[in-house]
This record gives C-alpha cells, structure tokens and sequence, in this order.
C-alpha cells in the first residue's frame, strides 16, 4: 500500500496512455544505469541530502496547515505510483518556483511554484512530473556513489532533457489517471516560462525547454477528463499563495 507521510512543519527540511510505460522506461533509456541501490540505500541517499537541499529552498514554510494541504493535494498522485514509498510533499519557503524530486519519496515544491500554479491540474502536474522521477529513481540511477553533495546538485539542476522528457510522458499519464486536464496544466509551464526564463529545475531549465515541452501537455488526452472543481485542499493553498493577476514579462536581454 502507498502511503503519503505526514507533514512536519519542524523539519528545518499527475484515461492511461501507454500500458506499461513506467515499467519499459529503463529499455527506453539504455543509457541510464540500473539501480544498484537496496530501497533502504536509496531512501538513505534522500535521507542524508534532505536538510541541505530543505535549507538551500528557505526553509520549510512554516504552517502546519499548508503543509497538510500540500500533502492532501499529493495523496491521488501517491494512490497510483508504482513504488510503494514514504510519498510526502513538503511547502519551501522559496519565492522562486522550484521543484526538488528527492529519492526516498519526497518532493519539495517552492511556494513560488504553488503561487505561479492558477489552476489545481497544474499543480498536480509539476507534483506528478516529480514523482514521475522518483518512480524510475532517476537521480539514484545516476548518483549511486552515494555522495551526498553529487545527488544535491543533481536535485536542484534536473536531470537532463531525456529523463526529464520521460517524466513528462508519465507524469500525462498520472494526471489523467487521476481526472486532471493535461491541456489545462500546459499553462504552468508557460508562465514558468516567461517569470523564470533561465530557471534550472525538473519542470523548467530554460524558455526554449517550456517551449520544446509544452506541446506535449497541450495535446488533448484521448479522452478528455471533464473539469474537475478545485478541492479544499487546493482552494486553501490559494489562500495563502493567490496567483498573481498580472504576471511580469521577462526583461529583455542586452546585447
């Protein structure tokens, strides 16, 4: 059974698409090594990366409350991965809009992400495109010395156009699996665009990466969940991170 943990505000730390497309992901990426990793190595691996990189993003956001809410926006997403881990997301106290998929089971969403999110698919999209990569245990597989300050600037940087364009396929798949519109997330990630254009993360690297990915989640799924309304969950985090009604235009660059 899939558990998504508890939030700890002491910490001072996505119709299916294709059958079976998280379990041939290692065959489609020949270059990307087993996992040499026990479970427990994997999860001690995030374990020991966990307060810098919770540190590095500002903190935990200090609220029980959006924490709780963070965690209930994860547990549907949690419901149909494929790995059976400690699932929890955790709210940093980062204006910019970060995204950290950790091995073990946790992803770190900055509130500048939940604030850019205008809608609840596209917040469930970025959780999913990071869960999407702890599946598949992308940044173990490539950081299996078990150096901590490797995996950290692994975590913070991305994984790289292949793996990330793979987290892509199954996070679309996850989100209509779980009632979302891949169509009405693709905006998160041209806003990404245009606020953070030289932005390094999973979701993100650049404003020529939005444009290359953004088609993928604007193509509609073949059966195009209705509108789901907002839940609690989302309506609360809102609340505290409203989306700006107006976003800046990104500067332009001299030279």
């Amino acid at each position: 059974m899939r558990s998504v943990a508890p939030p700890s505000c002491a910490l001072s730390r996505r119709a299916l698409l294709v059958t079976g497309l998280v379990a041939g992901c290692q065959a489609a990426l020949p270059g990307l090594p087993p996992l040499r990793l026990s479970a427990d190595q994997e999860q001690e691996l995030g374990t020991r990366a966990l307060p810098s990189l919770i540190d590095a993003g500002g903190g935990a956001y200090p609220s029980a409350s959006v924490q709780q809410a963070m965690g209930e926006v994860l547990r549907p997403l949690a419901a149909l991965a494929t790995r059976s881990l400690p699932w929890r997301a955790l709210v940093l106290d980062d204006p910019p809009p970060r995204l950290m998929a950790v091995p073990g089971g946790t992803i770190l969403v900055a509130r500048g992400l939940v604030r850019l999110a205008a809608s609840e698919d596209g917040l469930v999209a970025a959780l999913a495109h990071a869960l999407a990569h702890l599946e598949e245990a992308h940044a173990a597989r490539l950081e299996q010395a078990a150096s901590v300050e490797g995996l950290i600037q692994l975590v913070q940087r991305g994984h790289g156009p292949t793996l990330e364009a793979a987290a892509d396929q199954r996070a679309r798949a996850l989100l209509v699996q779980a009632g979302r519109s891949p169509r009405r997330a693709a905006g998160l990630f041209e806003v990404l665009a245009r606020v953070e254009p030289e932005a390094s993360t999973c979701l993100v690297a650049s404003a020529a990466d939005a444009s290359q990915r953004s088609p993928l989640w604007q193509r509609p799924a073949t059966a195009e969940p209705p509108p789901l309304a907002a839940s609690p969950a989302f309506q609360q985090l809102k609340i505290t991170f409203p989306t700006p009604r107006a976003l800046p235009m990104p500067a332009a660059r001299m030279g």
